[in-house]
């Protein structure tokens, strides 16, 4: 069958004269499978049989029109139908959103906690510290409140390390009492959320201080508990 094959190929390649691609595939078939100039291994006269190299040659040359054939079609199909997402109206929306997203992490990261009314405020060093509450009060027992550093402007700083404590000094027989209150930080520099257990109604003197990115300062003011 092989013999066959190679004589059918063989005889197409040289009675065409043509270039086309079939021809050229016949061409190169026959450099391939005879083993001699001619030969199929039938008894048939002997039929010119081109070299590999030149079959080979004829083959890609018929070869490249069509690949560049194809590839001019594909650009000219990019060129009239472009991709959705080349679109530069897509691209627009596409960057609008992702700033959109950009724009709501970074609020919630940033906004303002809602410390209650203002119990008591007071300078400290450069700034203003505030204590507040939702009730806007201090009562003997357990509190939960905020205390919030501000500048000039109003605007939150961020101290770094502070601290608050009530003292009651020493009356008559009673000794001196101190109720620290524990601070934890918020989603906004420069506010606190404070805890502390108050032991006894009265007046207070709330003693406040940091240390940090601010610089540092301390305070004590007045104030009574319910």
């Amino acid at each position: 069958m092989t013999g066959m094959a190679g004589m059918d190929c063989c005889k197409k390649a040289a009675q065409a004269e043509s270039l086309a691609p079939e021809v050229s595939t016949a061409r190169l078939c026959c450099a391939l499978n005879c083993s001699q100039s001619g030969t199929t291994g039938s008894t048939e006269s002997p039929l010119p049989r081109p070299s590999t190299s030149q079959a080979i040659a004829i083959h890609l040359s018929s070869v490249q029109p069509l690949v560049g054939t194809l590839h001019l079609s594909i650009r000219s199909g990019w060129s009239h139908s472009p991709p959705p997402y080349s679109n530069p109206a897509y691209i627009r929306h596409l960057f609008s959103f992702l700033a959109l997203l950009f724009v709501a992490a970074c609020g919630s990261k940033t906004s303002s906690v809602d410390t209650g009314k203002i119990i008591k405020s007071a300078p400290v060093g450069n700034l203003t510290v505030t204590l507040s509450s939702p009730s806007g009060q201090i009562k003997h027992g357990a509190n939960e409140f905020f205390i919030t550093f501000k500048d000039s402007s109003g605007k939150p700083v961020d101290v770094g390390a502070a601290a608050l404590t009530f003292h009651m000094p020493q009356m008559a027989s009673m000794a001196p009492m101190n109720d620290p209150a524990t601070l934890t930080t918020t989603d906004t520099p420069g506010v606190y959320r404070a805890k502390a257990n108050i032991e006894v109604a009265g007046e207070w003197q709330t003693q406040v201080s940091y240390e940090g990115p601010a610089g540092k300062g301390q305070t004590s003011f007045s104030l009574t508990a319910q």
